[in-house]
Order: structure tokens, then sequence, then C-alpha cells
């Protein structure tokens, strides 16, 4: 019997799963392995309802090609049968609707339970998954976070998340800025419309130290005489 592992090799638009499915809505499948899980879209409508009679905990083979809707199975064979797979395409096929595309939302997240996390307007299921699971430990109720959910069927899964961090807090009289690092220099930093020092003061090169062009960031910035000195700053 074949051994599941993963492959990510060769043309990096393909990823190929050797495993078990573990979710089959027809129109998706997802795959795990030792090393990982792959979850494609099926796109071919007369290979769904056969792919779903399959059920889950039955091994396969499964290749999927990235194309701009996400991850789509181009090649399917089921391991340790000799059952026929979902009829391959022809050059009449009817046409297909092209695979749903992820969503996201950055934001307050407003509701979250063990089945789903809403952010903003956008209400995601999580599920078992690998992927989604690791998602929703990194969440809890009331944190600014970013969410990124995948197609599964009529729904959408949560599959990954992030916290969006805060400067540090303020002093009387500070300059605040969330933004991208537009400026640096070794005496000056610049984001957004706020444009501080950087000094040889202890916080104000500690707070330098973090910083790179281009990268998302907060900064906090002490008055000082009658300019503005870098005294904190958080990336994330």
């Amino acid at each position: 019997m074949l051994a599941a592992v993963v492959h990510l090799g060769g043309d990096p638009g393909l990823q190929t799963i050797s495993g078990t499915v573990t979710a089959n809505t027809g129109s998706s499948l997802t795959v795990t392995s030792p090393k990982g899980s792959l979850t494609c879209a099926v796109t071919y409508a007369k290979g769904q309802a056969a792919i779903l009679r399959w059920g889950t905990g039955v091994r396969v083979g499964m290749t999927c090609k990235r194309t701009d809707g996400g991850l789509v199975v181009v090649r399917l064979v089921r391991l340790g049968t000799t059952e026929p797979t979902a009829p391959p395409k022809t050059t009449n096929a009817e046409p297909t609707t092209p695979a749903p595309e992820p969503r996201k939302a950055i934001g307050i997240v407003s509701a979250l339970n063990s089945t789903s996390v809403t952010v903003g307007d956008l209400t995601c299921s999580v599920t078992p998954a690998p992927d989604s699971q690791a998602a929703a430990a990194k969440l809890s109720l009331g944190a600014n976070a970013g969410i990124l959910c995948r197609p599964d069927g009529g729904r959408y899964v949560l599959s990954g998340s992030t916290i969006v961090q805060t400067p540090p807090p303020t002093t009387s009289g500070s300059q605040t800025a969330i933004g991208t690092v537009a400026a640096l220099s070794p005496t000056s930093v610049t984001i957004g419309e706020l444009t501080c020092s950087i000094t040889g003061a202890s916080d104000s090169q500690a707070a330098a130290a973090k910083l790179t062009l281009g990268a998302k960031a907060g900064i906090v910035c002490r008055p000082d005489g009658g300019r503005f000195v870098l005294s904190g700053a958080t990336t994330g």
C-alpha cells in the first residue's frame, strides 16, 4: 500500500498528496497525511456526485493545480481499489463555474465559538480541519484580528488568522501612527503623516531597532522640545 506523503516539488503550480479523505462535500475535498493536509475544489460537475459517494476515510492520491480561484483538483486516484474515478473532462464538456475565491476581513472579533467566527461582515465556519483549528486557536473575543476563509461547498471555512498589533500606550502629549514605514534612516522615521527623530536615547534606539523600511508597524513618539522623538514601536 502506498505511504501517505505530500509532494510540493516539481511544477510550482501543482500540489500532490496521498492520504485519507477527511472532508468531502462533493465540490471540495480535504486529504490529510501525517505531513499535512490539502483542500481543493472539484469543479467538474459530473464528478462531484461520484466523489461525494466516497464519503470520508478512503485513501486517495490527489493532484491540484493553483488557479485564480484557488486550488482545483486535476487528478484523483482512489488507492487500494480498481473503482474508476470521476469521468475525465472532454473537449465538449459543459462549461464549469470558476471556483469561488477565499474571503478575508480585518477588524474586531465580534463573535467566536467552537463552530464559527465573525469579523466585520464576514462569518466563517470553524471545522476540525487542521488549518481551521490552528487559525481559531489564535483568536479571542474582542481582539483586533485578520481572518482568511476558504470556500467549502456553500460556506466559507476559517483557514488562517493573525492578530493585528497595536502600538504601546501613549503618554500625555505623545503622537502615534500605524501603517507602513515609508522612510527610515539613522536619524528619523516616517509612518503616514508622522515623522519622528531617532536619537541616541535608549528607548529611541530600541524602538528603531524593531523597524524596517516598508514594514507594517506602529510607532509612539514623545515630545522633546520642538520635535517628536521615537520612543516605542511594534511590528506585526
